[in-house]
């Protein structure tokens, strides 16, 4: 049976507060064959291509602050060096761990902390 797998990345803009996030959504069914694992990474690969091109195009950000798991943070810093997005990368600035199931005002609060402490330690901000 075909198992339905749900990706989500939520992209905020905190320059003036919580702004309603813009989300970058992928799903795709995936079949329990020994080929899942290249599908898996197809499916990956595309959906950190589309958050680097948003990001790219669209946001025009200066830094980014990345809140998920461990795995994901790992996987679009190694998708944005693999890919040719070293200005992007260059942009990350921190990433934290936050439970799969945070609201939009965990992740505000998280990176409200973030930003509070990076301002203080960062010259010249």
């Amino acid at each position: 049976f075909p198992v339905t797998i749900q990706i989500l990345a939520k992209i905020y803009n905190f320059t003036e507060g919580l702004s309603s996030p813009h989300v970058i959504e992928e799903k795709h069914a995936e079949h329990h064959t020994h080929d899942s694992n290249d599908a898996y990474k197809s499916h990956r690969e595309k959906f950190y291509h589309d958050i680097a091109t948003y990001l790219q195009n669209t946001a025009h950000v200066k830094e980014i602050y990345m809140v998920g798991s461990k795995l994901a943070a790992s996987e679009f810093k190694h998708h944005l060096e693999k890919h040719h997005h070293l200005e992007l990368h260059k942009k990350i600035i921190g990433t934290d761990t936050l439970e799969a199931h945070a609201t939009d005002a965990d992740v505000f609060s998280k990176a409200k902390e973030f930003f509070k402490h990076y301002r203080t330690f960062t010259p010249n901000y």
